[in-house]
């Protein structure tokens, strides 16, 4: 389960104007989640204080018991977005709870990259080139010739293990083999 609920908050639509906001009155800001929804009266000039502060540290607005139920919720703001908790924490536990999802999120998304961008390769529609940099090392560290029968013509670099199969253009994946000698290879793993 997790332990924080991020919910979006709407002002609802003519509740603050200029003139309300003049006057300090209230406003109703409407939240709801798969459980409710909450109706939270809160004077003008205390959310703006809220909101304010909610700019480096969450900040709890309320704690409300949810109607016909036993069950209390507490809504944090941050960062102009609203987060409700099942359980009473600070704000300091709230504001790790969010980097950790964000942090997952992240890590989530750069791996999802990284899976479309192998799959591209594979299928041969993004391949990239291996680097002039590693074409010249491994052309000094092969000497010039094929590692497999030493021929000197129609050279090529060939991956070790196949890009198909996971391989990278890093040198330790790069070796020069002839033409004759890569093609016979084909798609294996090694030399």
């Amino acid at each position: 389960m997790r332990l924080i609920k991020e919910i979006i908050g709407y002002i609802e639509p003519g509740s603050i104007t200029d003139e309300k906001m003049a006057e300090g009155k209230r406003f109703t800001l409407i939240l709801s989640d798969n459980q409710g929804e909450w109706h939270l009266q809160i004077p003008v000039e205390k959310f703006n204080r809220f909101r304010e502060q909610a700019t480096s540290m969450p900040v709890k607005i309320v704690s409300s018991q949810i109607k016909g139920t036993e069950d209390e919720r507490f809504v944090f703001l941050y960062k102009d977005k609203y987060y409700v908790t099942e359980i009473e924490m600070q704000p300091d536990e709230v504001l790790l709870v969010l980097k950790n999802t964000w942090q997952s999120k992240k890590d989530n998304l750069k791996k999802e990259l990284e899976r479309v961008r192998a799959k591209a390769e594979f299928e041969g529609a993004v391949r990239m080139p291996i680097s002039q940099d590693v074409q010249i090392l491994v052309w000094n560290r092969d000497g010039g010739k094929c590692v497999k029968c030493g021929g000197t013509e129609k050279l090529e670099f060939d991956h070790i293990i196949p890009l198909s199969k996971g391989g990278s253009n890093s040198a330790r994946n790069i070796q020069l083999l002839c033409e004759h000698c890569n093609r016979s290879k084909g798609a294996n793993v090694g030399g």
